[in-house]
């Protein structure tokens, strides 16, 4: 007589043959005997029957039968038999089918003494890919058949921890590429879409546990309670049977909404470059009372574009430390290593330069430590000017700035290294007459 035993998914993962119990490939995995007992292939008993209760060689309850039904230890129903079968039989199926056995401790032993041999780190990469490939793998994709409350939260958990990874992973790359934000949304959206598609199918199988349509899932708290909560009620005649052809629908509407916020926040994200762009594309400024003088920091010179962009007409360029008036501020950008705005000039010529190639005074690259200032190197200087001038000596100690423009500015600068809260100790004499000549100006 032949006994074939399914999962909650409809799967068939094993049978019994006369008095041999064997998996879905057809290989004994143990035997009863005389109809009252059971062994595994090694002659020894699997666990033990109480009643309706199964419990494991060391005394803890495993699971249950419920008629024909075998159900773990929190009531979730894990399995069935397609035709009749006895309480031996269908127990026998629980023990060595479904996986209800804990390993044993020789089994326990030789684990522990193989993860001591590896590296931790190994241990941990390995962990990785098995849980990308348990969270894949099977029914992950499926809408048909069922899935109990145990199933339900187990993806759900695992889902979390993978978008963790993921994003973790994938940030450490973008973030060292200096990637653009439009880049990390687009990327993080697909990751989210792929990691959520097999919690919408589990949701909609958990649906059909309960007795539901799939489409109840999409229902905003609601479906979720009904998810987390609700517990199994579908008969035996209908477990297998409500296979909805139209399932795909389900998922379909969800994934579009997710596509179009995506789309959303992307294009919102588009749209902002794109107002800042149009914003400091400027050919013409009169008002050169609001312009301020720099000169450039480059010994190779410094270009002049059309545009506040790299891939921009080239107009000309710029000597090293020749005087510019900027008259207009752009967005900020890192460009070979170096942190500034895009600013517009109107002297010596119209156009963009990068800010980052400039200095605020051509005294910044004065010798603070060895010489000191003069009257010719102060006068005519503005009050903004010789503070600037003064706190580039406390910045060239690696000065961190409680005020903001100060931070930002020096910021911008290549040499710049913020390491201290106080570097008055650091000063040499002429640095600290220096100060005192400076402030004598302000």
């Amino acid at each position: 007589m032949e006994i074939e035993f399914r999962n909650v998914n409809g799967d068939r993962v094993g049978q019994i043959i006369d008095a041999d119990v064997k998996d879905n490939y057809g290989n004994r995995v143990g035997y009863i005997i005389d109809g009252t007992e059971i062994r595994d292939n090694s002659g020894n008993r699997p666990g033990i029957i109480n009643g309706n209760d199964l419990y494991d060689n060391y005394g803890n309850r495993i699971g249950y039968l419920s008629g024909n039904e075998i159900r773990d230890s929190y009531g979730n129903i894990v399995g069935r038999p397609i035709t009749g079968a006895s309480e031996i039989e269908i127990a026998a199926a629980a023990f060595l089918i479904f996986n209800l056995e804990p390993e044993s401790t020789q089994k326990v032993t030789n684990s522990s003494e193989e993860k001591s041999s590896c590296p931790e780190v190994i241990i941990w990469i390995i962990g990785l890919f098995k849980l990308f490939f348990n969270y894949f793998k099977g029914n992950a994709f499926s809408l048909k058949g069922t899935a109990n409350r145990s199933e339900w939260w187990k993806k759900c958990f695992s889902s979390i921890w993978l978008m963790f990874v993921c994003y973790m992973v994938f940030g450490i790359i973008l973030l060292s590429a200096n990637t653009q934000m439009n880049i990390f949304i687009i990327v993080f959206s697909i990751l989210f879409l792929i990691i959520h598609i097999p919690v919408i199918a589990t949701s909609v199988r958990r649906m059909h546990d309960i007795g539901r349509c799939g489409w109840w899932y999409i229902i905003p708290i609601f479906g979720f309670f009904l998810c987390a909560f609700f517990p199994g009620k579908i008969d035996e005649d209908q477990k297998y049977a409500k296979e909805e052809k139209g399932a795909i629908l389900i998922v379909i509407p969800v994934l579009l909404v997710l596509l179009l916020l995506t789309g959303f926040f992307i294009n919102k994200n588009f749209q902002n470059n794109s107002v800042v762009q149009k914003n400091n594309t400027v050919t013409t400024v009169n008002e050169s009372s609001n312009s301020k003088k720099m000169y450039v920091n480059a010994t190779s010179g410094l270009r002049v574009r059309s545009l506040p962009s790299t891939d921009s007409e080239r107009l000309g360029l710029l000597d090293h430390l020749i005087e510019v008036d900027v008259i207009k501020e752009g967005n900020i950008e890192i460009i070979n290593g170096v942190r500034g705005k895009w600013v517009y000039i109107n002297s010596p010529m119209e156009g963009w330069v990068y800010s980052g190639f400039l200095l605020f005074h051509r005294l910044e690259n004065f010798n603070f430590k060895g010489n000191l200032l003069t009257d010719q190197d102060l006068r005519g200087l503005s009050k903004a000017q010789l503070r600037i001038l003064r706190n580039t000596i406390f910045a060239q100690h690696g000065r961190i700035f409680a005020s903001e423009d100060l931070q930002n500015y020096f910021s911008s600068k290549e040499w710049y290294r913020p390491l201290y809260n106080n570097v008055d100790h650091l000063f040499n004499e002429v640095e600290k007459r220096n100060i005192e000549i400076i402030q004598s100006y302000e």
